[in-house]
């Protein structure tokens, strides 16, 4: 640590700070959650519960990897008014297998499909209606193609380099040893 920077601020800091993509504004009326896996998507649904009440609420979801869409759509069902299911380019899933996967899960919930996110955001924007609130959520790959206004970086981002298996890549368990800590900060 840098020796300007005492524990008690340092600790300030960290607890102060907030994760983008964690209940996150994107600007008013649309928020964003990168919970991608059943027991977040379980706590983000209470979370807008909380927060909107009875505000209708329209979901762009988006899956990856080997994520089952029913665990995943199960506490969505809870809230939604309607849902748009999108992919990812990367390990996203099929968002029309997706929808015919929840159907037995959401009732009478409208759920559309829209192949690219960029275009699912366009679609929820274009339902919204009398104060409704749009939220994205599930895969963090989709909710950066949905968001990110750079064609060439969305485009970077989900076909080349960093997210490829290099059969040499590094792996291991990295060790933190911090120092003793003092008396907790209340």
């Amino acid at each position: 640590l840098a020796p300007a920077v005492d524990e008690a601020t340092l600790l300030r800091a960290f607890a102060a700070a907030r994760l983008l993509g964690r209940f996150w504004t994107v600007e008013e009326g649309i928020y964003a959650d990168i919970a991608h896996n059943a027991e977040k998507i379980e706590a983000l649904s209470g979370e807008i519960r909380k927060q909107f009440g009875d505000r209708g609420k329209i979901l762009v979801v988006g899956i990856s990897g080997q994520r089952i869409s029913t665990k995943v759509f199960r506490s969505l069902a809870d809230i939604a008014q309607t849902i748009i299911v999108t992919s990812a380019s990367f390990k996203g899933q099929d968002p029309a297998r997706v929808r015919e996967e929840v159907k037995g899960i959401v009732g009478d919930i409208p759920v559309l499909v829209a192949f690219e996110p960029q275009q699912a955001l366009r679609t929820a924007r274009s339902l919204r209606r009398n104060g409704e609130i749009i939220i994205l959520t599930g895969s963090t790959y989709m909710i950066e193609q949905a968001l990110n206004p750079d064609p060439y970086l969305r485009y970077l981002s989900a076909h080349f380099g960093w997210r490829l298996h290099e059969p040499n890549e590094a792996t291991g368990t990295i060790h933190l040893n911090m120092p003793k800590a003092g008396p907790a900060l209340r």
